[in-house]
């Protein structure tokens, strides 16, 4: 009987520590998931603030052609 427990526990064992390797793994790929969404955010509002900049420069070259 004692065996039978040992290998029970043992067993139990194994499964926590591949419990706890998922649980890792799947924090990293969150990490690696929201940074990623960190830089997709930022290179859109870079290229936004580039479409901005070049109306307003557009817009400043047609005043001054008028002026």
């Amino acid at each position: 009987m004692d065996g039978m427990v040992a290998a029970l526990q043992k067993l139990g064992d194994g499964f926590l520590k591949m419990e706890r390797i998922k649980m890792d793994i799947v924090g990293e790929l969150e990490s690696m998931r929201m940074k990623m969404e960190i830089k997709q955010t930022k290179m859109i509002i870079e290229s936004y603030q580039k479409v901005v900049d070049t109306f307003a420069e557009t817009i400043i070259e047609k005043k001054n052609k008028k002026i």
